[in-house]
């Protein structure tokens, strides 16, 4: 035990250390390029190589709607003359959704190849004086969509293509270790599908390099993805699927061309069967997702499409116990109970992270009751601190402060350790440090009852649950009732019903009731079918 403390330290320590490297680095590269002028080439000649094949694969969500409109993060736009790559409107996340041309692979792209012919050549034009389009991020998930609509669409203008192979290595010259992550992946899987479509070592070798290398820190041992975001889990998977996708159909031709990859194959085959089985283990009976962390609809494919997906491609997999992401399922006939009982993410990236230490999902009879808030923005502003903040969680807040220092849209400063106490099949205890007080949590899940019994020594305290919109909440004599459900409270001093804003996605919220409840020392909050 004490090594493998001592290796993860060690481990963190290294990987922050070439974060802040590769910061600094790029910072004084930056402006050392711009006084000497330095362009990058964007007609890049091309290498000879072989047509590559795709099997099957799935189509994206559906984003554009003809005659220059997208749908993105639930809102339009159209562009009256020719397309702005750089529009800034709607914020930079609907700038990058926009240069991800995930619209070439949407589900009815096949009548809008004449169209997408001509925005392609267009932007190809236009890419070496565009802003946003050339970061890295948005330039990876760029080179897979695209390298999947030529092969699936038989597009192989050489205009196009040696865009592509340019943007390859203009990526290669820009890999996210200065934010590491699931940026650092999606590098690493632009650049396979790149060097596997061109047949190009250098660029393979670069991003199976990275594969290995942060799959292995990335995916933990129960095979959840280390951001502990249930929506990261399924984007990292589907990437996963796809890559093994591209490696399996051209076997033959990669063996022959990049050398021997049955051992890296292997590797990713592994991967993808601990994520089905994590995904397996988190997912509810109906094929959705719990919204902890940064987590909503809209933005990763459904579950059962990935899961699908898997195995068509002949992966074997089966439900995981639930380890080393922290997260923990009680469940029975009735109730359906996760918990967040780990740290709120990893030590050196936590930006996906929010403040909500022992909160928990609770569905009951298979219905959405106590439910995460989830996200409605990226945006650096008060929504996006709300929507991180613990009274935004379903667990206690000490004067309505944060369990751990979530600021700045991305950033966390002091995080809360969580230590589990004991654990049985209906019952789990565990406590966490993120205030001078130690907030001690106790689930206990009965036949036809969930107890929550909380313990500080705070002098007042809050206890905040959050429910589904469907589920209407009243006063009663005996407690609260909550549709069908009935809420009664040992220890409280208050209860205040309010509203609150229920993320549906991003830019898009609606009306919903939490339920507050004020207490010292001690509270047992029991709900009764």
């Amino acid at each position: 035990m004490i090594k493998k403390i001592l290796l993860y330290y060690h481990t963190v320590k290294y990987l922050k250390l070439i974060q802040v490297r590769y910061q600094l680095w790029y910072k004084f590269r930056v402006k050392w390029r711009k006084g000497i002028g330095f362009k990058y080439q964007y007609d890049k000649q091309l290498p000879i190589f072989e047509r590559v094949k795709l099997s099957y694969g799935l189509e994206n969500s559906m984003s554009y709607l003809g005659k220059n409109e997208f749908l993105f993060l639930n809102l339009k736009h159209t562009f009256t003359d020719k397309i702005n790559w750089d529009h800034s409107e709607h914020g930079k996340l609907w700038t990058y959704n926009l240069n991800y041309f995930e619209f070439l692979n949407q589900s009815d792209s096949g009548k809008w190849n004449d169209r997408y012919s001509e925005i392609l050549r267009n932007y190809v034009s236009e890419l070496p004086s565009l802003k946003d389009a050339n970061e890295p991020f948005p330039t990876s998930l760029r080179i897979i969509n695209w390298i999947k609509y030529f092969i699936n669409h038989d597009v192989f203008e050489k205009q196009l293509l040696e865009s592509l192979y340019s943007q390859l290595y203009i990526l290669d010259d820009n890999k996210e270790y200065h934010l590491l992550g699931n940026h650092l992946l999606e590098n690493g899987f632009a650049l396979i599908f790149g060097g596997i479509f061109f047949q190009d070592k250098y660029l393979y070798h670069q991003g199976k390099s990275i594969l290995i290398e942060h799959l292995e820190e990335q995916i933990l041992n129960d095979g959840g993805h280390f951001e502990l975001s249930p929506m990261y889990h399924c984007l990292m998977l589907h990437r996963v699927l796809d890559s093994i996708n591209m490696l399996k159909i051209n076997r033959a031709l990669i063996n022959n061309t990049l050398g021997n990859q049955d051992q890296f194959y292997e590797f990713m085959q592994s991967k993808a069967q601990k994520m089905c089985g994590w995904l397996s283990s988190m997912m509810y009976n109906d094929g959705s997702i719990p919204h902890f962390n940064d987590s909503t609809d809209g933005i990763a494919l459904e579950p059962n499409k990935l899961l699908s997906y898997a195995e068509a491609l002949g992966l074997n997999f089966s439900s995981n116990d639930l380890d080393g992401s922290g997260y923990r399922r009680l469940n029975n006939e009735y109730f359906d109970v996760i918990i967040k009982a780990g740290k709120i993410g990893p030590d050196y990236i936590p930006g996906h992270a929010h403040a909500d230490s022992l909160s928990f999902e609770s569905r009951i009879e298979n219905q959405p009751f106590i439910i995460d808030i989830g996200i409605s923005t990226y945006d650096k502003n008060a929504v996006r601190q709300n929507e991180r903040s613990t009274t935004m969680h379903n667990t206690v807040n000490v004067k309505n402060k944060n369990s751990s220092d979530v600021w700045g849209g991305f950033r966390v400063g002091r995080r809360a350790n969580t230590v589990i106490v004991e654990e049985k099949n209906n019952m789990l205890e565990a406590y966490h440090d993120g205030y001078a007080h130690v907030h001690k949590r106790q689930f206990i899940l009965e036949n036809t009852y969930l107890s929550v019994n909380d313990t500080t020594d705070a002098s007042s305290a809050n206890a905040v649950y959050h429910f589904h919109p469907d589920v209407i909440l009243e006063k009663t004599l005996h407690g609260i009732s909550a549709n069908k459900v009935l809420i009664s409270m040992d220890g409280a001093i208050e209860t205040v019903i309010s509203e609150y804003q229920y993320c549906l996605g991003f830019n898009k919220v609606s009306k919903a009731q939490k339920l507050t409840i004020v207490f010292k020392n001690n509270l047992t909050t029991n709900f009764y079918i």
